[in-house]
């Protein structure tokens, strides 16, 4: 479950992207950074604050860098505080230093959150479940609807 942050300066038109990952449908949350521009230093820790909320201090112990030194997770601990505030929130801010000494900082809309992590708990437990396997769907599988009528299922808004 990702979101970015626009910046028309950068290549791809976003400067950062934050979200929340994992492994498989029965293990833990874990939050992630990315920064395509800067060189984070993780070593001087991160401030994460969710709206007016008080900031939640995370030491360098508790963040994972990339080899590259442009992305980094946070420990399921942190995480689960970070959830519990951007939940009920509107927009998450990350405060950071980079390896140039230069304080940034980046912010994320978290409007849609809540019903993205339940889509992706969902999605997971599917395909835990093996549920989604395309081969064993048909129209006879009580588990597949298959296309509603009148709402197109290719580009061109056929229904084939």
């Amino acid at each position: 479950v990702l979101t970015h942050m626009l910046n028309s300066e950068a290549p791809l038109g976003f400067s950062h992207v934050f979200g929340f990952r994992r492994e498989s449908g029965d293990s833990r949350w874990r939050a992630v950074l990315l920064d395509k521009l800067e060189h984070t230093n993780p070593a001087s820790g991160m401030v994460v604050r969710v709206d007016d909320g008080e900031p939640v201090n995370i030491p360098a112990a508790m963040i994972t860098a990339s080899e590259d030194g442009n992305a980094f997770t946070f420990n399921a601990q942190v995480t689960e505080l970070i959830l519990a505030a951007a939940k009920p929130g509107n927009r998450l801010s990350v405060s950071y230093t980079a390896t140039n000494g230069e304080s940034l900082s980046a912010s994320f809309s978290l409007i849609g959150l809540t019903n993205a992590l339940e889509w992706s708990a969902c999605a997971q437990g599917i395909l835990v479940s093996g549920k989604s396997d395309a081969v064993a769907q048909s129209d006879e599988d009580e588990e597949y609807s298959g296309p509603e009528p009148g709402v197109p299922i290719a580009p061109d808004d056929s229904q084939d």
